[in-house]
């Protein structure tokens, strides 16, 4: 088990307008005012990164026709935020659901720098898998010669916290209290060895 050390957190900044300048240019301003507060709780430029961007329009199928009329175009930029300082994590949340038209989609803790962690857990897969071969070839009668064949696998489980939409989210603030916990991280990797019978 490891300690994160990063927050993630994907939303969606959607707008809509009578033309797709109006709908981007509306989006931007709201990118544009996120980015500020980001900034202002030291959130540094390189921890948002857009993720997707799209603009479509709605239709009015009231009236049959050969070309149905647009009645709006919307405008979505999505974002990936990483926030570094964890005690700020409930902060960030506030300020990004405090926005209307934004929809955090996804939430989860991690650990930028899994090197070590995966080095710690593939040495003790390693000596787990040799000691039950230990235990097979005294169970079984056998002598066991050299290791034939050896492969990893990471199997590192998925946390995602919950998913909330800004729309209907609890307060987030410092002073609604601790909402997020970051908890730890399992780190898994399964070592499979083969071994020559002698």
């Amino acid at each position: 088990m490891v300690n994160p050390d990063i927050f993630v957190i994907t939303f969606l900044v959607e707008e809509k307008a009578k033309t797709t300048k109006e709908a981007f240019d509306a989006t931007n301003t709201k990118v544009t005012e996120i980015k500020k507060r980001l900034a202002e709780q030291k959130v540094a430029e390189k921890d948002i990164q857009t993720t997707s961007m799209s603009i479509y329009p709605n239709y009015d199928y009231s009236e049959w026709g050969d070309k149905p009329t647009p009645v709006w175009f919307v405008s979505q930029h999505g974002l990936t935020v990483r926030v570094r300082d964890l005690a700020n994590t409930n902060g960030i949340l506030s300020i990004i659901s405090a926005i209307d038209g934004v929809q955090i989609q996804n939430t989860y803790f991690d650990l930028e720098d899994k090197t070590a962690a995966y080095s710690e857990a593939r040495w003790l897969a390693i000596k787990k898998a040799s000691q039950k071969a230990s235990d097979i070839e005294k169970g079984a009668g056998v002598k066991l010669g050299k290791i034939s064949y050896i492969s990893e696998s990471d199997v590192t489980p998925y946390y995602p916290t919950q998913v909330m939409n800004a729309y209907g989210a609890a307060d987030m603030s410092a002073g609604g209290g601790s909402m997020v916990s970051a908890g730890q991280l399992e780190v898994v990797v399964s070592i499979m060895m083969n071994y020559d019978i002698q």
